[in-house]
């Protein structure tokens, strides 16, 4: 069975392919414009493809900026989260494909559900009503449906999220069959810049102020399934945490490659962290020894922070 990271890679590694394929054709229709309409055609192109500047994080076309777009900016990131590319119909793509929203030209995928809710009860937990879901996404939808806004592949209505930027995550609120509510949260990870853990842990993520419980789990017992065994981090105190977060906030972020670190998320030893936020969502982090502390999320993409403070709690997780 494969781990939300392979699952999430294949489906990044696809993606790329047809971005590729776009590219292409993009080149060759470009090749036909006359001379006199190349330059000005090219500035449009980049700026208003999609009626916002190509620049603007959050407002780039279907396709996603790229690394190298987002450092042609004012800033310049230590990382660039990779940009997912919407599908052309293959089959093989959406066999692999995680839970997507299409909002503003930006992909987010999916994330934490809390289900259980009786009517009403998340009513504090909703922010500003977006639009709805058109649950229209599936392994045959043509290329406009893709490029549509409010494409996904659940139904319901879409919300903005009390607390949470809306670039970073939305949620989408669902009716049960038993008469309850279901609410999806989903989390545009699609081309950001990441410079520290502040990036994410702090301004999407809140961790400083909204972390109330902490609890670890082995990795054998993650591979287990054995969530019942998740525990409070012994012999590890308020203050150790503390000073652990403001190291994660500090980290820099770094991106690696299975090819320079073979065996990498085969290793023996590794950390899993739940952090219940006071809003009752848990945001899960991935340790790994020499001091990279992962979002599951993002695959390759962690922040660095080796040295007494990680290996604390790494040891408190095991």
């Amino acid at each position: 069975m494969k781990t939300y990271e392979e699952k999430t890679q294949s489906v990044i590694d696809r993606l790329r392919t047809e971005r590729r394929k776009r590219s292409r054709r993009r080149r060759t229709a470009a090749a036909c414009l006359s001379c006199l309409c190349i330059a000005a055609a090219a500035a449009l192109s980049a700026r208003y493809d999609s009626g916002v500047p190509a620049d603007t994080p959050g407002g780039s076309d279907v396709s996603a900026w790229s690394a190298a777009d987002s450092q042609s900016g004012a800033e310049t990131y230590a990382v660039v989260t990779d940009s997912i590319v919407l599908p052309e119909g293959e089959s093989a793509v959406m066999a692999d494909m995680i839970g997507c929203l299409v909002y503003q030209g930006k992909v987010y995928t999916q994330g934490q559900a809390i289900t259980g809710a009786e009517p009403g009860e998340n009513s504090s937990f909703l922010g500003e009503y977006l639009g709805e879901a058109k649950g229209s996404l599936s392994e045959w939808s043509s290329q406009e449906e893709w490029t549509t806004e409010f494409a996904s592949t659940y139904s319901g209505s879409v919300y903005t999220v009390s607390g949470y930027d809306p670039s970073f995550r939305l949620c989408i609120r669902q009716e049960t069959a038993e008469g309850g509510e279901m609410l999806q949260l989903l989390e545009n990870l699609d081309g950001i810049g990441l410079n520290t853990g502040a990036d994410l842990f702090g301004n999407r993520l809140h961790l400083r102020e909204g972390t109330t419980c902490v609890l670890g789990l082995s990795h054998q017992d993650w591979n287990d399934g054995r969530y019942d065994r998740l525990r409070a981090l012994d012999g590890l105190s308020a203050e150790q945490w503390k000073t652990f977060l403001d190291a994660l906030f500090d980290a820099p972020f770094v991106k690696l490659s299975g090819e320079e670190h073979p065996g990498f998320y085969q290793a023996e030893t590794q950390g899993h962290l739940f952090l219940t936020q006071t809003d009752g969502t848990t945001v899960e982090l991935r340790l790994f020894e020499g001091g990279y502390v992962g979002y599951p999320k993002m695959s390759w993409i962690f922040a660095q922070m080796p040295g007494e403070t990680f290996d604390a709690v790494f040891a408190a997780c095991q």
